[in-house]
């Protein structure tokens, strides 16, 4: 506005000059008729038009100089008034042109250069920010910020998971409406009042049973006053229960190696007292203990085949006829009448392509589940083994109508040691690492081993293989 005045003011003063002139002038030309006698009603229609003509002259040039003065004054102005708004607004793309004064040249590029500071400022602290996004966004660990209000500032996507939070409702709330744990509000609220660290651990169950390892810490800005807190959530859920696991594995190794143990221990004992002199007595010690003595060393066998797979010691692999190892396994599950099942085999196809594994593992699984099979399936019922060709890959399904497995145990019967019969599997010489072993071969070919069952109906035991 100040420049809009003092340009006002400058046509006033251009105007006064020249109308001033023009008195002047029709003042001296007045007098010179006057002098020179001439008539007055001539005299004043001349300066009528002197003064007519003079008044469109002083325009004209007022109006030029007035859009020159504009031009060279007002639309620079203009153009950093303009730029300096695009700025504030965020607009850091366009610049200021070149400016004919050089001081609001100067002006120019100076205002040039700060945009272009501006621009790369801004565009560095956006892409770290989309870094530190991308990390909070990728992390295992659930991280939650709140102010000092105890209103959420900040979650990532793996607390969401674990807490059953949702970021974008939970956001500017109080954390006492978005978390519905009240050890966990606890555990905040002290970390909020003492201003020292914290670590716990804790059991939740919505939206699922898990176990979290929490890390919670007080907020400082740069003069050491509290601003909030910062929740860091590990998920141990899997680490305790491979723990759990491991522990059962410990205990249940104890147990069984102890029981062959003990009983080769107590009959050794007993003929070294003497039993020894009766034959009869010492023959069945010593089958007793030789049956001991396999069991025990079947037991070392399977441990030893888990550590093996659990390494993922690479195998070696071969193309194999899956029928040949079919018939060469066969030939040990052959049906002796009124003592077993009947046994059917079925193919889908004459010729199947040759299976790509190794061949020991896939007769070991083979023998497995056809021994489970046999010793769980009565002498009236049937164990079916069925080859089928789909998907470019060998199905395989070892199927019987014995005893079949309740529900509640289809989920553990993969466990190490695990017998949904105690009594009965001991009896029958099971080391309880059968199924086990069974699945991890399976799942080292890129397939899951698949059960199903029904209490006294049966049960069907599936998996696939692949082909060269």
């Amino acid at each position: 506005m100040q420049v809009k005045t003092r340009l006002f003011l400058f046509y006033l003063v251009i105007v006064a000059i020249i109308a001033s002139g023009l008195i002047f002038y029709l003042t001296r030309y007045t007098e010179g008729i006057i002098l020179n006698g001439g008539q007055p009603e001539a005299l004043i229609n001349q300066m009528r038009l002197v003064l007519i003509c003079g008044i469109i002259l002083t325009a004209l040039v007022a109006v030029v100089i007035g859009n020159i003065l504009v031009n060279r004054f007002v639309k620079p102005f203009s153009q950093l008034q303009l730029f300096a708004r695009g700025i504030a607004k965020g607009d850091l793309s366009s610049r200021v042109s070149f400016i004919d004064y050089m001081e609001l040249n100067h002006l120019g590029k100076t205002i040039n250069s700060m945009a272009s500071q501006l621009a790369e400022s801004f565009a560095l602290i956006r892409e770290e920010k989309q870094k530190l996004e991308l990390i909070i966004s990728n992390l295992v660990d659930g991280i939650l910020v709140i102010d000092e209000e105890q209103r959420v500032v900040l979650a990532n996507p793996a607390i969401e998971n674990m807490l059953g939070l949702n970021f974008k409702k939970a956001e500017g709330r109080p954390i006492l409406e978005a978390v519905l744990n009240h050890h966990l509000l606890e555990l905040i609220q002290e970390v909020s009042e003492s201003k020292n660290p914290l670590e716990s651990e804790l059991t939740i169950y919505h939206p699922g049973l898990r176990q979290l390892e929490i890390f919670l810490a007080p907020l400082e800005d740069e003069n050491q006053t509290s601003c909030g807190s910062i929740i860091v959530i590990h998920d141990v859920t899997q680490v305790r229960h491979l723990e759990r696991v491991r522990q059962d594995f410990v205990a249940n190794v104890s147990h069984e190696l102890r029981t062959p143990i003990t009983a080769i221990k107590a009959m050794a004992e007993t003929l070294i007292r003497g039993a020894w002199q009766e034959k009869e007595m010492l023959l069945r010690y010593l089958r007793a203990i030789d049956q001991e003595s396999d069991r025990l060393a079947n037991m070392v066998d399977d441990l030893l085949t888990l550590a093996k797979l659990d390494s993922k010691i690479e195998v070696t692999k071969e193309s194999f006829s899956l029928i040949t190892l079919i018939e060469e396994v066969a030939e040990r599950f052959l049906p002796v009448q009124d003592l077993t099942p009947k046994f059917e085999i079925y193919y889908s196809e004459t010729e199947l392509p040759a299976v790509y594994a190794n061949r020991n593992q896939i007769k070991q699984v083979l023998i497995n589940l056809l021994d489970n099979a046999f010793k769980y399936t009565p002498a009236s019922g049937t164990v079916k083994l069925t080859v089928e060709f789909r998907e470019k890959r060998i199905q395989v399904a070892i199927c019987d109508t014995g005893i079949g497995i309740p529900e509640e145990d289809l989920g553990r019967i993969f466990e190490r040691f695990y017998r949904v019969d105690k009594g009965r599997s001991r009896v029958m010489g099971g080391t309880g690492l059968g199924l086990s072993i069974v699945k991890h071969i399976v799942e080292s070919y890129g397939s899951q081993l698949e059960v199903t069952s029904e209490l006294h109906l049966g049960s069907c035991f599936a998996f696939n293989l692949p082909i060269k």
